[in-house]
């Protein structure tokens, strides 16, 4: 079973910028990420094993602020995570700095969540 992303309300905290965006490029995705060490102890039709895909360097246009300030376009890095972004992903994006943080990116909370949670509105 795939892990509960962070509690929406420590996102928040640590987030330094929450933007509502779209990826319009894929600058550069690192390296493909080994699986776990563990991994090759499960039946093959285990799923969830904690795989990860590699780190990414994206563009992000921005349509909202949430949080913070940002400009219109930005690039930012995806760590290592249990997802991929392309061209298109969009949603609600925490950033810590110019580094996205929440285990499932964009699909991390609900827009109407975080909008609830920080006392805001979709306009």
């Amino acid at each position: 079973m795939a892990r509960r992303p962070e509690p929406l309300e420590d996102l928040i905290v640590d987030a330094t910028l929450i933007v509502v965006g779209d990826v319009t490029e894929v600058l550069e995705t690192g390296a493909p990420v080994p699986p776990p060490p563990h991994a090759k102890e499960l039946k093959p039709s285990a799923r969830d094993v904690g795989y990860l895909s590699p780190r990414q360097r994206i563009r992000l246009q921005v349509a909202r602020v949430l949080k913070g300030e940002a400009p219109s376009v930005m690039v930012v890095e995806k760590p290592e995570a249990p997802y991929l972004l392309k061209v298109g992903d969009g949603g609600p994006f925490f950033l810590e700095g110019l580094q996205i943080i929440g285990r499932y990116g964009p699909d991390s909370h609900r827009l109407e969540a975080i909008e609830r949670a920080l006392g805001t509105q979709t306009r």
